[in-house]
């Protein structure tokens, strides 16, 4: 479907089934399908959805405030433009070179002073034999010597002396072993014991392609060595390490050593790279092995170890040219699978089925009731004359016992008949009083032939007489052993026919009733109900026996809190102080997580709820019992449609058998596999690679660092192209264009520009690490610092399971939402942390995250990354403090203004959800983005509700926009989760190109539209409170239409295009220049074109005195009333009498049962001291700032001012 091919036909001969699974599958990546032709000539012809380029030819008002433009037009005659700025502003305003002075950042980079401390690697050798000295000693203690005969036990044991010697022969040596052998704690030591004995110095990096198994393993190799963890070994990853230059082994996430390796840290003090769990193919291993690769023959001295599952082994060992391999046996105790269909059974599934069932027929087993065989004739279908005389043959047959009677019995069964449907009809029929079959008949006579005979033709020897008695008991009865021995062996044959029958009805039936694409807790439960012998599955037996661990793999936390919540709650058999349910996450604060490791108390059994991060290098020594969902979440990239998706997919075979690998490693275990036997036949094998699946902008922005760090010239796609399995051209291909777009990399072409690097030393996205620059420029990083690590992390809001606690949740997200203005996610999200941080001070931060239903882990995360990135901003000389970087951070209009400046061009158009005539209403909102997507918002939005104006004949046609920060696609909908509303007003100044297409000869944009009963258009604002009545009627003159990289066209005040344009140029060259020289000061004209944007963006959003807040909320942030919600804050609070007065952002007012709240754009800017045109606002505009401010050697931002002066005045 990729390049140019707009189509795709799919060969004849595909199955109904083959087609329905095609034309889902478009449905779920957008493409259309449409079937053809007839019969075998049938075939499914793929389309791929074109542009339909209509965008342009639509289009909206962009009124501007009397107050801004009297600002922007105010500092257009202090600075006009020059010639240059006019023709550039003319042709598009191409962004201002961010390439400038270029060595003045990477002498800066290039010379941070490196440690003065001597690192393990150059240990002299007294140093070397002191430790070594002291492990010897440690080893002696009685507990570390339990734990060396531990060690001594594992499988790689043998292998200690192999594996040494291969690594010192060899510059890559690959270690494959099963899981259980040891591999992963053990080869780090085998080096660092080595290199002690030796009087060697060693500094050994091991990766792993996680935090939590980077903090167990180097706590639980300490433990084994009798240290703390934070001496000899430690480890490192993002805002937490243990340990420093003196520890000789850490380890640490792939992210991690990655980025000391781009940042030219180097790898003169370390001796041994250990790349482990390369089998998991993570994007950052993938990296890694193409840099490591490329660098060996720099380091001579270096030794890289490779370690994996026993998967892929050819593969990675044919990319280091054949590395030699060992292969490390594992160690498990037997593990037995049991499937779907044995679950069904184990939980009495099929016994309520087959009762179900319960019909005319006489079979009857251990199992109760059987159903019929498929596509079966019964013996009620035959009609009653036959049947009859089928009845008196079979009592003919066995009084006489003769020849002739048994030879008209097995003519008138069918078993000497071709007619198979006869046959299977007749051969089962009973005699009415006593039960007897043709089979029994015979069997009571000895007549070994008529019994194969009617065996053959399909006679059922599990029928049972009146009596209870089957033919084999019939034989037995008359003294015929021969008979019965025979007999017995097809009635073994039958009942596992029957057992398979019964069980494949049961996952047929149970399939049916349940959704493939959801992990159905209640069966997990019923299952660990069996397992733990509760409820119906109580087994005296096992009371009071060992409790070995149930390890549960869930998909991802929303399942892992609903489980958790459904297993503890009060009807639960499960809920008592004999289980201790733990979930494992990396959304569990790392405290948390080390209580998995830890064994239950006697009595008590512990049950672990995890994701695949369980799968490999975390181990839990007491796991029995392993139950496998069969499903993860998989977060994919389509390069061709730049969409991506996060779905609960099928594991691969090599997932199946690392979590099967957990239930054998302390004793004989289980495996419940919640899927048949025929899924998991149809597992892939592997899971797609990372790096296929994965946007790529981070990665090559890494990729051209290296240059800077000493590695030679080479384009994205070129080292790309290096990797074990390279990723998809396109994909680069968008990669390098986002890059270029936001001025990451020079364009055309890939040169590193000075805001590259600058993005790519901020372990952030590139897009959110310019937001967060965009937010040191206008003097508002504080909430945008929040926005940013949130973006990079992960939303902190909580799902609960209880209706009422989702309704609760959800209100108080929607309040804090309203309290900074209404419509935004992102907001909320700064609220509720200023919320959470000013009640952690307290004591309180734990009650305020129950009661708001956010995460206190992702906060606490949250807190972590601000301050690294602030620590980042400040070494690079951005900022000097975060006070002093966020002057106007209490602007809620200014900080939506730079949000968008970063997100652009994820933006789109709110669209009205109302349709053409006679077509029902849009149940959600939707947008239309920039590449012509119909988009909805996720119900988990505060703008899930939200609705555009409903414009009327020859009224103005406002232009509602939405930022986000991806779309998303889930099964057939494209979505987007975490977005906000924003004025329009900042894409003119951010897009990558603006051009004037033509001037509109006296404009009606009175404002935005009004409905008569004085409420606005499903949440809007009913009409700007800058706008007396007589301009609304007479109108507000020509105005120039500006399209905008050529999606959305607005028309804007002429008078207020010139100073747009030049107020873009200036920006541009504002933001450069603070990106060349951080500590720079602005000359005036540039300092000007800063503030006067800030006062822009302000005043169009209602100014600093527009009654909305980031600051902290009160704690518990809502009131309940009525099941109603009521926000704190009037969304417009200056408007007075007439239409609209006391609108309330999100307020209820009456109405029936089921109205859903109306939430409010942010309000217009409102200047009661300055109403109408033609008002002079020159004295708002003062000297603007051209030194660096006393004491302070940092750039100062625009600082509003809320004097009486007027709203956005400038702060001298």
């Amino acid at each position: 479907m990729g390049g140019f091919v707009q189509s795709y036909v799919f060969p004849p001969g595909l199955s109904n089934h083959d087609r329905a699974v095609v034309h889902a599958e478009c449905r779920k990546y957008g493409f259309t399908s449409k079937s053809q032709g007839k019969n075998d000539n049938r075939q499914v012809t793929v389309y791929k959805p074109a542009a339909s380029g209509r965008l342009v030819k639509e289009a909206f008002d962009l009124p501007i405030a009397p107050a801004s433009l009297d600002v922007l037009q105010a500092y257009y005659e202090r600075h006009p433009p020059s010639d240059a700025e006019l023709a550039a502003a003319m042709q598009g305003g191409a962004v201002a070179s961010l390439g400038a002075a270029e060595h003045q950042v990477h002498q800066q980079v290039s010379g941070r002073k490196r440690r003065s401390t001597v690192g393990a690697a150059h240990f002299p050798e007294e140093e070397v034999r002191r430790h070594h000295a002291a492990w010897a000693r440690a080893q002696q203690t009685p507990a570390v010597a339990a734990i060396t005969a531990t060690r001594n036990a594992l499988p790689i044991a043998p292998y200690r002396n192999q594996i040494l010697q291969a690594i010192a022969n060899n510059q890559v040596v690959l270690v494959a072993g099963e899981t259980g052998c040891g591999k992963t704690t053990q080869v780090p030591q085998f080096l660092l014991e080595d290199a002690w004995a030796a009087g060697r110095g060693c500094r050994i990096m091991c990766t792993q392609p996680r935090r939590i198994s980077a903090i167990s393993i180097a706590e639980r190799v300490a433990a084994e060595r009798g240290e703390k963890c934070g001496t000899s070994v430690g480890y490192t990853i993002r805002l937490e390490s243990k340990g420093g230059p003196g520890s000789s082994l850490m380890f640490c996430t792939n992210g991690v050593l990655l980025r000391m390796l781009t940042q030219g840290e180097g790898l003169d003090d370390i001796t041994h790279i250990i790349v482990d769990e390369i089998h998991e193919r993570d994007r950052f291993a993938d990296f890694l092995l193409i840099l490591l690769r490329d660098l060996l023959l720099a380091h001579p001295n270096l030794r890289v170890v490779l370690m994996s599952a026993t998967l892929h082994i050819e593969l990675f060992s044919n990319y280091f040219g054949g590395c030699p391999v060992i292969e490390v046996p594992g160690f498990t105790y037997p593990v037995t699978d049991m499937y779907l269909e044995d679950v069904l059974r184990l939980i009495g599934y099929q016994d309520a089925l087959l009762a179900q069932q319960d019909g005319n027929s006489s079979r009857r087993g251990h199992g109760g009731i059987l159903p019929p065989a498929p596509n079966r004739a019964e013996p009620s279908d035959i009609p009653k004359e036959q049947r009859e005389a089928i009845e008196s043959a079979i009592m003919q047959a066995f009084l006489h016992g003769d020849d002739e009677h048994f030879d008209h019995l097995l003519e008138m069964t069918g078993a000497n008949s071709m007619d198979e449907a006869c046959s299977t009809a007749c051969l089962n029929v009973t005699h009415m009083s006593t039960g007897a079959t043709a089979l029994m008949a015979a069997a009571g006579k000895g007549r070994l032939e008529d019994v194969a005979a009617l065996l053959t033709a399909g006679a059922d020897p599990l029928l049972r007489s009146r009596d209870g008695s089957s033919a084999q008991d019939w034989a037995t009865k008359f003294g015929h052993s021969e008979v019965a021995d025979f007999l017995s062996s097809h009635m073994e044959v039958a009942q596992t026919s029957s057992h398979a029958e019964v069980s494949a009805l049961a996952v047929s039936r149970y399939q049916a009733s349940t959704d493939a694409d959801e992990v159905d807790l209640s069966l997990i439960e019923a299952l660990l109900m069996y397992i733990c012998g509760e409820g119906p599955y109580s087994r005296a037996e096992e009371q009071g026996a060992s409790l070995g661990a149930v390890l549960i793999f869930l998909p991802g936390w929303d399942e892992i809190i609903r489980l958790k919540e459904q297993l503890e709650g009060r009807q639960s058999a499960l809920s008592g102080s004999k289980y201790m349910v733990l979930p494992l996450h990396s959304m569990v604060p790392a405290a948390e997580q080390r209580k998995v490791f830890k064994r239950a108390p006697v009595g008590v059994r512990k049950i672990v709820l995890a994701t695949n991060i369980a799968e490999t290098a975390v181990t839990i020594d007491d796991i029995v019992c392993v139950i496998n969902s069969g499903r993860h979440k998989e977060k994919s990239y389509d390069p061709y449609t730049n969409v991506s998706t996060l779905q609960a997919t099928w594991i691969s075979k090599a997932s199946e058998r690392q979590r099967r690998g957990r239930a054998g490693r302390c004793q004989q275990g289980v495996c419940f596999h919640l899927y048949s036997r025929v899924r998991s036949e149809g597992l892939a094998d592997f899971q797609l690679p990372e790096l296929q699946r994965s946007p790529l902008d981070e990665l090559s922005l890494q990729v051209k660092l290296l240059e800077g760090a000493g590695f030679g010239h080479t384009s994205v796609a070129e080292f790309l192209d290096k990797a074990v399995e390279p990723p998809p051209a396109v994909s680069v291909a968008n990669a390098v264009r986002l890059l270029q777009d936001i001025g990451a990399f020079e364009a055309p072409g890939e040169r590193l520009t000075l805001l590259g690097r600058h993005l790519a030393a901020l372990p952030l996205p590139p897009r959110i690490g310019k937001m967060l620059l965009y937010g040191v420029l206008f003097g508002c990083l504080d909430p945008i610092l929040t926005v940013s690590c949130c973006m990079a992390y992960r939303d902190p809001w909580v799902l609960p399971i209880e209706a009422t606690a989702r309704r609760a949740a959800s209100a108080a997200k929607q309040t804090l939402s309203d309290g900074a203005g209404g419509c935004s996610d992102h907001l909320a999200l700064v609220r509720a942390y200023n919320t959470w941080s000013a009640e952690k001070g307290r004591g309180r931060e734990y009650a305020y995250a129950a009661a708001t239903h956010i995460s206190g882990g992702t906060m606490c995360m949250i807190e972590g990354m601000r301050g690294q990135l602030l620590g980042e901003l400040t070494a690079r000389g951005f900022v000097s403090s975060l006070d002093a970087a966020s002057v106007n951070a209490r602007d809620v209009g200014l900080v939506r203004s730079v949000m968008a400046a970063g997100f652009y061009p994820l933006v789109g158009r709110l669209l009205s959800k109302k349709l053409e005539r006679g077509q029902a209403p849009r149940k959600s909102a939707h947008i239309l983005t920039a590449k012509e997507e119909k988009v909805k918002i996720h119900p988990s939005s505060v703008n899930f509700q939200l609705d555009a104006p409903v414009v009327r004949k020859g009224e103005p046609r406002p232009c509602p926009i939405i930022i986000f920060e991806e779309v998303t696609r889930n099964e057939s909908v494209l979505a987007v989760r975490q977005c906000t509303a924003v004025n329009p007003h900042v894409l003119p100044l951010v897009a990558a190109s603006l051009r004037v297409a033509g001037e509109v000869e006296d404009s009606d944009m009175g404002g935005w539209n009004s409905d008569s009963d004085g409420d606005g258009a499903n949440g809007l604002p009913s009409g700007p409170a800058w706008v007396d009545d007589e301009d609304m009627e007479e109108g507000m003159g020509p105005a120039t239409q500006l399209e905008i990289d050529g999606w959305l066209s607005l028309r804007v005040p002429t008078a207020a295009a010139a100073p747009l344009l030049c107020l873009r140029q200036r920006l541009n060259t504002c933001f450069a220049a603070k990106v060349s020289n951080p500590r720079g000061v602005l000359d005036e004209a540039h300092a000007g074109a800063l503030q006067t944007a800030a006062s822009l963006f302000s005043l169009e959003a209602g100014g600093p005195e527009s009654g909305f807040s980031l600051e902290a909320a009160v704690p518990m942030p809502f009131s309940h009333s009525g099941g109603r919600f009521s926000a704190p804050y009037n969304a417009n609070p200056y408007r007075g009498g007439g239409r609209g007065a006391g609108r309330v952002a999100g307020r209820h007012h009456g109405g029936g049962g089921g109205h859903i709240p109306q939430h409010s754009m942010p309000s217009r800017g409102h200047v009661p001291a300055a109403r109408g045109r033609g008002r002079s606002h020159e004295h708002m505009l003062r000297a603007m700032p051209v030194a660096a401010a006393a004491g302070d050697a940092y750039f100062d931002a625009p600082q509003l001012s809320h004097s009486p002066g007027g709203r956005g005045q400038v702060m001298l």
